[in-house]
């Protein structure tokens, strides 16, 4: 997100880009002060073995799959896995209803301030989506950190949806779900070794 801040930013009242990644570099500078109060003292203590495990084996390794257990999958599991993700958003019938399209190009149109809003949190999505794609190692929950960015996008298109028939849709969604994972408790679950899932 920070990296596209020209593409987000508002153009009339917004930090001009070279203010924006001065400010950002001193945050990040920042941060890293901790992380160094504790690295530091680590290194020396270890000689260096400490930062080579950590910086090399581990982050390096973890993404060129290299790493042992670093669970190195195609490019494209994270997409596979969006529409679990997207749970429970894709089966509520209110949101299929919305015409999505025709409401970001009403956006467009009018020119909206909050564009700027929904353009950092769709840039955010996909970078971040792009980002986990493209290391070799990966895990369905390290997709956690979208979830922020997705609730508030459908929150933001949703609000306009009456929180009466979200509720009813809300009650049949949970008792699906209930009933599915107690049927399955009771019977595949008890038969099945659930390892191998685990494990994956």
């Amino acid at each position: 997100p920070i990296l596209l801040y020209p593409f987000w930013r508002d153009r009339q009242a917004g930090l001009a880009t070279p203010k924006f990644f001065a400010g950002a570099g001193l945050a990040i500078l920042a941060a890293l002060i901790p992380v160094a109060i504790w690295l530091v003292p680590a290194t020396i203590q270890t000689k260096g073995n400490f930062v080579y495990d950590l910086v090399w084996n581990q982050s390096a390794g973890r993404v060129t799959g290299h790493l042992h257990n670093s669970h190195g999958r195609p490019f494209y599991f994270y997409v596979v896995l969006l529409p679990i993700m997207l749970i429970p958003w894709i089966f509520i019938p209110e949101v299929w209803r919305l015409k999505l399209g025709a409401r970001i190009r009403g956006l467009i149109d009018t020119k909206s301030p909050d564009l700027r809003a929904l353009r950092l949190l769709s840039f955010s999505f996909v970078a971040v989506l792009l980002v986990f794609s493209a290391i070799s190692g990966k895990q369905p929950h390290y997709l956690v950190p979208m979830l922020p960015f997705a609730t508030i996008l459908f929150g933001y298109f949703m609000a306009e949806i009456p929180p009466a028939r979200l509720r009813n849709s809300a009650f049949v969604l949970l008792a699906i779900f209930g009933i599915g994972h107690a049927a399955a408790s009771a019977t595949s679950f008890r038969r099945e070794d659930l390892m191998p899932l685990a494990k994956f």
